[in-house]
């Protein structure tokens, strides 16, 4: 089968087969190496209720009715704070190299309880700038587009009367439109030695932004800047005409903004664990009393982030790193009795850091990490519901990933659900993907260990002959040998190698994803591989070619297979998980639809056998 893609304006159609499609994606998330967003852009695309990378920003509408997050994997989603579940997914134009690309969203803000607006990194490459994309809350269906955005967009805010909208554009400053008209009110692009990072509004629609000091700054290409500028905070008047700016000695860098309700005063994550606050009109700082100051300098602690107060702004909610146990904590402070030298307490703690901490009323937050969000109560500490990635992360061990003598039955020990350990059992023979809390008792065959100082090395040996040609960050795994004559296996940041015994190169392949974890069936014809994006791979052990590929949803256990060829099998509602993205104008919505929609893909209960 053969599929048509459209590049550019001039509308030229290149004729690619399925299967070279397939051998160019190897990881559905990628397609026709290079190109930039165009119209008529197509790219194969997993799919899941929750994001599928990491989510790097989330907030909640005036209302508290609603929750925006918005994700590496380039969508936005719009949950229902009461039940969590999942309202829409809004989808904007992707560059056709993603995720190799630097495509990403990193901001969202509520305009009003009606709009959401979402930003990032979203280029149009051919004309070199980003887009603020602006959707209805009701039906996710696109509005408006702000365009002309010359750098990524690290923050979005909008007032709270929902007449104007900002956007943060790093060391090019910042821009404010009208939401009635959507034109430009003002910009200030002079912030050549500190950048943009992050905006609020107080109630008079005055602007406050907060910026990163230059010494963060990775940006080569750009003409020399100070390098002993702090981080301010800037106050704009609602003319967009800059009032004052305010720094602390100790503080090289201010993240968010959450003024209190009464808006008199607010606070900033920072990298400094600064227990100062501002006047929301003079910026003066001034010393929030010190009663926690000593609990966190006992934590040793380097940075408060996640910043925001409860309606009544009686509780202050914040995240920290607990050094010792290496998991972040969600912390709340009696704000209302300062007086009294409250203690922080902790209410939650996480393994990944936290993104935001979202008060839904006066005793319930939402709590936002990198692949999660709940809701909880801060009195009991309990959990109405919780939302996370269902990518399946399979650990490096002996335990951690097996497989029978003809690799039709794999173990992969250990996959956190919901905060359990849970272990998935795979039966291609019965096409059954099965949760247990208990291993299975078959004949497997483990995976090997990693060869121990391959991981912590510049210059990794193989049978004590260096590989010269091979870089720390592409080699991270390794496999003892299979068959009779000594053969290595080893995964990298973005391949599949095979060397011989004495470290030569038998074959390479491209793999687009880091290799997570590596199993070889006794029968020595396959080699299963485990990636960073969730999915399960079976290659043929004498050249390294793909045959098949599989991502399963850890929190559903709904799966999906697929080959090269464009056959796919899938459990009862798992065409879902992958599906075919469009691409349209680059300001316009963009189509997308589920595989058993594509003529070129076709189904068969009998891909297992096949294989």
């Amino acid at each position: 089968m053969k599929k048509s893609y459209i590049m550019h304006n001039s509308y030229k159609k290149i004729i690619l087969s399925v299967l070279a499609l397939f051998l160019t994606l190897c990881n559905v998330g990628v397609a026709i190496a290079g190109a930039p967003p165009r119209e008529g852009g197509k790219i194969l695309l997993l799919n899941s209720p929750m994001h599928l990378q990491a989510i790097s920003y989330a907030t909640t509408s005036p209302n508290k009715k609603y929750l925006a997050t918005v994700s590496y994997d380039k969508t936005a989603k719009l949950w229902n704070t009461g039940t969590g579940e999942l309202i829409h997914t809004l989808r904007v134009p992707i560059d056709t190299n993603f995720p190799k690309s630097s495509d990403k969203l990193l901001a969202a803000t509520f305009i009003g309880n009606n709009l959401v607006a979402v930003g990032g990194a979203t280029k149009d490459v051919l004309k070199q700038r980003n887009w603020i994309y602006i959707f209805n809350v009701s039906s996710g269906a696109l509005e408006n587009t702000l365009g002309g955005i010359s750098t990524k967009i690290d923050s979005l805010c909008s007032s709270p009367d929902g007449s104007r909208i900002a956007a943060t554009q790093g060391y090019k400053g910042i821009k404010q439109w009208n939401t009635k008209d959507w034109q430009l009110i003002s910009e200030d692009p002079h912030y050549e030695d500190e950048l943009a990072y992050g905006c609020t509004y107080t109630d008079d629609n005055a602007l406050l932004v907060t910026t990163i000091s230059a010494n963060n700054r990775l940006l080569k290409d750009l003409k020399p800047y100070k390098t002993n500028v702090r981080g301010e905070v800037k106050l704009y008047r609602p003319s967009g005409k800059l009032k004052r700016a305010a720094s602390l000695s100790n503080v090289d860098d201010f993240w968010r903004i959450a003024i209190h309700p009464d808006n008199h005063h607010f606070v900033v994550s920072n990298s400094n664990k600064t227990h100062n606050g501002f006047s929301t009109g003079t910026i003066q700082p001034f010393d929030i009393p010190e009663t926690f100051m000593p609990f966190i300098d006992k934590l040793k602690q380097q940075r408060i982030d996640a910043v925001n107060w409860s309606p009544d702004g009686d509780t202050l909610y914040f995240s920290i790193l607990l050094n010792e146990k290496n998991t972040y904590a969600t912390m709340m402070l009696d704000y209302k009795n300062l007086k009294n030298k409250p203690q922080p307490k902790i209410i939650a703690n996480n393994r990944l850091p936290i993104v935001a901490t979202l008060p839904i009323d006066n005793e319930n937050l939402i709590v936002v990490t990198t692949d999660s969000f709940e809701k909880l109560n801060k009195k009991t500490e309990k959990t109405a519901y919780k939302r996370s990635t269902p990518k399946l992360r399979v650990n490096n061990t002996t335990l951690g990933f097996m497989t029978s003598t003809d690799g039709k039955s794999i173990f992969l020990g250990d996959v956190r659900r919901t905060g359990q350990k849970k272990h998935i059992f795979i039966d291609l023979h019965k096409r059954s993907v099965k949760l247990s809390d208990k291993t299975p008792v078959i004949n497997l065959y483990p995976s090997a260990r990693k060869i121990k100082g391959w991981k912590d090395t510049d210059k990794p040996y193989l049978n004590n002959k260096a590989l010269a040609s091979e870089k720390k960050s592409q080699l991270v795994y390794a496999l003892v040998p299979f068959k009779k004559e000594i053969n290595y296996i080893v995964g990298g940041k973005e391949k599949l190698v095979k060397f011989d015994k004495s470290g030569n190169v038998v074959w390479e392949k491209q793999t687009n994803q880091r290799v997570l974890s590596i199993a070889i069936p006794r029968d020595n014809k396959t080699i299963l591989t485990a990636h960073a994006d969730g999915t399960l791979k079976w290659h043929n052990a004498a050249n390294g070619e793909l045959l098949m590929t599989m991502f399963i949803n850890k929190n559903t256990m709904e799966w999906i297979a697929w080959t090269p060829a464009g056959m796919y099998d899938a459990s009862q509602n798992g065409h879902n998980l992958i599906g075919e993205h469009t691409n349209k104008k680059i300001n316009e919505q963009p189509i997308y639809q589920t595989i058993d929609k594509l003529k070129e893909f076709h189904y068969s209960k009998k891909l297992f056998d096949k294989f």
